[in-house]
């Protein structure tokens, strides 16, 4: 079955990747760059943690790192060096400026794929330019369990880390004939600090709780008709 960078790949788009890919590894042909992606950084697994990217629940004892290089056409690399350091949702967000950084000289239509880690476990603490209490304490104010506390400053990370991507697809004048999808894959865990009220249950539920997401699309591109329209049914 394709995927559908392979099928914009045939109409002349440069795909990238940055992020969770977690569909299939057990070979290299199943990796991204296998897939239509032409350049990717990702990691494979479920979760690893957020600054070092080993894996977690460990396997058989061992945290490997889970962090692939992948170029189409070469073999996949472990992503090692100064520049693969730091909190990952930095780190993805950076990546995938580099990548919208290269169309101003490959102006070949874009498709940019960035599945960040966040907000699944392990939530570790963000660094200081994507959380800190004085700036940002007050959007956690009226929370007090823990676990849901470290949940929404893995959250706070992730909204400044899109908002660099957006304001590069801005700065960069391309964000005129660009489509913004966000989307998230599945229901909060409300024991990792989730919660998906009204809805009934969760993650790992066929309840509405674990599948009904919220999701949206920005354009400039979109005509007055459509614009904040609601769309609820499958999709």
């Amino acid at each position: 079955i394709n995927l559908l960078p392979e099928y914009l790949t045939k109409y002349g788009y440069r795909c990238a990747m940055e992020g969770k890919w977690n569909i299939g590894h057990h070979e290299e042909n199943y990796l991204p760059h296998r897939r239509g992606f032409e350049s990717s950084l990702t990691f494979q697994s479920d979760e690893m943690h957020y600054w070092n990217y080993t894996v977690e629940p460990r396997l058989n004892g061992l945290a490997p790192v889970d962090l692939l290089l992948g170029s189409v056409g070469e073999p996949f690399k472990m992503a090692k060096g100064e520049e693969f350091k730091g909190y990952s949702s930095y780190m993805f967000a950076r990546r995938a400026i580099e990548e919208i950084n290269l169309y101003q000289t490959d102006k070949r239509n874009m498709f940019l794929y960035v599945a960040f880690q966040a907000v699944h476990v392990p939530h570790d603490e963000p660094p200081v330019e994507l959380y800190n209490d004085e700036e940002d304490g007050w959007k956690l104010s009226n929370i007090s369990r823990p676990y849901r506390q470290h949940f929404g400053r893995t959250l706070v990370a992730l909204d400044k880390s899109v908002k660099r991507i957006v304001d590069e697809l801005q700065g960069s004048g391309i964000m005129d004939n660009t489509f913004l999808v966000v989307a998230s894959d599945n229901g909060g865990c409300p024991s990792d600090g989730s919660n998906n009220f009204p809805l009934r249950g969760g993650k790992f539920d066929v309840f509405e709780g674990g599948v009904h997401v919220p999701a949206f699309i920005y354009s400039p591109l979109l005509p007055d008709s459509v614009k904040g329209s609601r769309l609820s049914n499958l999709f």
